[in-house]
């Protein structure tokens, strides 16, 4: 994690890549990631063979951003450390409710609850590293890493640019 989602140049430039379009704020993201990676020493994620995985985008919502936020950083991170990203295999066969909108910790998580499916065989027996852009109650990754161990993931770690709260 970079930061607190409070942290207001942190939080801008989340909503000014993810909410406005704006591809040019993967710039100070990526400067922020590369110095985060060099001050945390993040070789053990390189040696524990990690797979970096994005959390994925209903198709629906893929459309209509153009991009997905958390593939982009996860790209990042993949450059940054030499890793692979995979990106087929696992879907989002919900197009459920922004969960920024949703305020109660219970309907977080129903909205997540079955979106995600991780049918590749790239995932059994390996390490990943699962990215996304904001952790706030957590039902988002949770769901995720609960579909990459269905197919047989082995060890997740998550990778977020800011917490909230």
């Amino acid at each position: 994690m970079l930061g607190p989602y409070e942290d207001e140049v942190l939080r801008t430039a989340i909503h000014y890549f993810k909410y406005q379009n704006v591809r040019g704020a993967i710039t100070p993201i990526r400067a922020w990631v590369k110095q985060y990676l060099t001050d945390l020493n993040a070789r053990d994620w390189i040696e524990k063979n990690r797979l970096i995985v994005p959390i994925p985008l209903h198709p629906a919502r893929f459309r209509k951003r153009g991009f997905n936020q958390a593939e982009m950083i996860g790209k990042v991170l993949s450059e940054e450390l030499g890793l692979n990203m995979e990106i087929r295999g696992f879907r989002k066969i919900k197009n459920t409710d922004a969960q920024m909108g949703i305020k109660d910790r219970g309907k977080r998580k129903n909205n997540v609850k079955g979106c995600f499916v991780a049918d590749g065989e790239q995932f059994s027996g390996r390490n990943i590293l699962l990215v996304d852009d904001v952790y706030t109650s957590g039902a988002t990754i949770r769901e995720a890493a609960g579909a990459l161990r269905k197919a047989g993931a082995k060890e997740i770690d998550v990778f977020v640019l800011a917490k909230a709260g």
